[in-house]
């Protein structure tokens, strides 16, 4: 799951990494993501069926990235993932590098997600 994610997010041209925010001395924009609240969405017959969780896309820019978390969504929605919620954030790497974070957080099920549907 974690290069599927990657394959997605590939075609957006901007550094993505899985659970490492991007080095953004030398990008404005950079994307990093990570899974959470992994496990089965049904049971049956004793055994679990149908994994699935939660998936966190977080966008780090220098700039205005409205174009990427749209494009990210896009992406990410057009492969089997929901939108669960958004939210935006602003930080400092230094005193003099501040930078805006725009965290996204999917749920998905692996059996949709890696058929595309």
């Amino acid at each position: 799951m974690i290069q599927r994610v990657y394959d997605i997010l590939k075609p957006l041209n901007v550094p993505v990494s899985f659970m490492l925010r991007p080095d953004m001395s030398k990008n404005q924009i950079g994307i990093s993501y990570h899974f959470f609240n992994e496990g089965y969405e049904l049971y049956g017959d004793g055994k679990g069926k149908n994994p699935g969780g939660s998936l966190q896309v977080d966008v780090f820019s220098t700039v205005d990235y409205t174009n990427t978390v749209k494009q990210a969504i896009n992406l990410l929605e057009s492969n089997g993932f929901r939108l669960a919620d958004k939210r935006d954030s602003e930080d400092s790497l230094s005193e003099n590098i501040k930078y805006y974070q725009k965290v996204l957080i999917f749920n998905y099920n692996e059996r949709m997600v890696q058929d595309g549907s």
